[in-house]
């Protein structure tokens, strides 16, 4: 059992920090660093990650995922895996208290491709990724309307 002060919320390590914003809705990720030195940084955001959707999920707190993955290299198959279960498991969570994601990445390249794959994968919420931290930001504003 887990209880998180959700208004005053964070998880920093060396590869990631993790806040929540209780005023604005928004988890605001930040990755500080191309790659986790240990595999225990990368795993312990993902138990926090965990924890705090599930936390969520208790007091019926309606959250915004802001990404800042403009330092992210490519993370091993195995991490952006388990990412993706971390997602797969707290699905009916995101359901019901995901309003959208908006994700900032530094090339315009990978920000086009992942788009273009985003309109063929069916996602739960809105989900954009952007350049340029202003449209991030816009996107979300847009999603509150």
């Amino acid at each position: 059992n887990y209880f998180i002060n959700l208004i005053n919320m964070s998880f920093e390590n060396d590869f990631v920090k993790l806040t929540f914003n209780k005023e604005t809705l928004r988890v605001h990720v930040l990755i500080k660093k191309e790659l986790p030195k240990k595999n225990e940084e990368f795993e312990d955001f993902l138990t926090y990650f965990d924890n705090f959707y599930q936390a969520c999920d208790k007091i019926n707190q309606k959250i915004i995922l802001f990404y800042d993955l403009r330092e992210l290299g490519m993370l091993k198959y195995e991490q952006y895996n388990k990412w993706t279960e971390l997602f797969k498991k707290n699905e009916q969570i995101s359901i019901k208290y995901l309003i959208c994601s908006s994700i900032l990445c530094s090339s315009s390249i990978i920000t086009n491709v992942i788009n273009t794959l985003l309109l063929f994968y069916k996602n739960t919420k809105p989900v954009k990724i952007f350049t340029s931290e202003e449209d991030a930001i816009d996107f979300i504003n847009e999603q509150l309307k």
